[in-house]
């Protein structure tokens, strides 16, 4: 490929897009463009000014799936694989319903591999729908993570887990977000027609394993 490419939207789509074009065989002119002020798309620093002082958060996501390495590859691609940092060992929680519940162990991005770990976050009815799994057929093609676990488990694991989980790995929602794309080895069930939950038990190791599956963060 010669010539100019141009790539629009200066989000990390757009800026990955651009850095692999700039990298790949051959001569071309890469052009960028951003109608904002900033690159980063949705990945945007906020401040809050508090009383005590301000405070920068990270907007968007913070965190990313360490056990999918293409993004820390690419991260040390672009000089800043040093200032990647393991998630703090504390215990993560999910605020639903006006109480903090321990984040369920045995889950991969909010889904579970035993439905029973969700009981106290989720009511007796709807971990009683997660664990009836709807199985169905193989699905052909690709589909959104929202529709396709609501099918499988019920819609409160979607809209009480998967949903805040992923909104923090990939700034986006889960609905029109691909499975292919950010639950791999769900993909390959939906595609076979196997049970979501022995799938999540496989992946995770068992009912057992980590809270959301590994997860490395950054600043």
């Amino acid at each position: 490929m010669s010539g100019t490419v141009v790539v629009v939207g200066g989000g990390v789509t757009g800026l990955a897009t651009a850095w692999a074009l700039a990298r790949a065989p051959g001569e071309r002119s890469v052009v960028l463009l951003e109608a904002g002020g900033r690159t980063g798309g949705a990945l945007a620093p906020v401040r809050l000014d508090l009383p005590g002082g301000p405070l920068v958060l990270d907007g968007g996501s913070e965190s990313l799936l360490a056990r999918r390495p293409e993004a820390v590859a690419l991260a040390a691609e672009v000089g800043l694989g040093d200032d990647l940092v393991s998630p703090t060992t504390a215990r993560a929680a999910v605020l639903s319903r006006g109480a903090l519940h321990p984040l369920p162990a045995g889950t991969l991005l909010g889904v579970p591999g035993d439905p029973a770990a969700l009981r106290g976050l989720l009511t007796d009815e709807e971990v009683a729908r997660a664990s009836a799994e709807v199985l169905g057929g193989p699905v052909h093609g690709d589909v959104d993570v929202a529709g396709w676990v609501a099918g499988r488990l019920g819609p409160a694991v979607v809209d009480r887990l998967v949903e805040p989980l992923l909104g923090g790995v990939y700034a986006g929602s889960a609905t029109g977000t691909s499975l292919r794309a950010a639950l791999a080895p769900l993909a390959v069930a939906a595609s076979a027609g196997t049970s979501v939950l022995d799938a999540v038990a496989a992946a995770v190791g068992g009912p057992g394993g980590g809270p959301g599956g590994a997860r490395a963060g950054g600043p």
